[in-house]
Order: C-alpha cells, then sequence, then structure tokens
C-alpha cells in the first residue's frame, strides 16, 4: 500500500515534533516503566494539530475467542492532511480477559 504524499509529509513532521516520549508510569506488578496515555496524548495531540494531520478510527468487528480467554477487536483507521486521505489501515488488538494472577 503506498501512502499520500500529503500524508507522509505529515506524519513525518509529527513524527519530528514529538521526538522520544518518557516513560512516567510504573507497573508495578511487572516491574517496568511504560510511557502513559497521558504523556503520549500531551505530546502527540498537539504535533497532530500543527502538522495538520487528523486521524479517525472506525471498529470493524470484535469477538471473544480462544475459549473465552481473550477479546479480539478489529479497527481500521484513516490519515488525513491537506484534504488527502490515506486508505483505512486496518490492526487487530487481542486483550486477555482471564488470568490466574
Amino acid at each position: 500500500m503506498t501512502m499520500p504524499k500529503e500524508v507522509t509529509t505529515a506524519v513525518l513532521k509529527v513524527m519530528e515534533e514529538v521526538g522520544y516520549i518518557q516513560k512516567t508510569g510504573t507497573n508495578q506488578f511487572h516491574n517496568y516503566k511504560y510511557a502513559s496515555i497521558e504523556a503520549v496524548l500531551e505530546k502527540v495531540q498537539p504535533a497532530l494539530v500543527k502538522c495538520g494531520l487528523a486521524i479517525t478510527q472506525s471498529e470493524v468487528s470484535h469477538a471473544i475467542v480462544a475459549d473465552g480467554n481473550l477479546m479480539e477487536a478489529v479497527y481500521e483507521f484513516t490519515l488525513s492532511a491537506n484534504g488527502t486521505q490515506s486508505a483505512p489501515i486496518r490492526h487487530t488488538g487481542l486483550a486477555s480477559l482471564r488470568n490466574t494472577k
């Protein structure tokens, strides 16, 4: 899939604007640091506006799979810049529903 030039240029500008996001969150149970959603949004949202890039998402489907142990969600994302839109980008995510810990 080829991304339109306007969209690619806007994405690169956002990446340059955002830079590195500090890992300010801590997972106490597994003992690791992570970039919290608040830290990500604090840097990404203003950069998207400044660079003229919009991201829209829509849920394609969701289901409980693996004998009720996982939830699967499928989303499509579209990037828009300067009136030019990308083809939908599909992503599937999984989340554990049951855990022995």
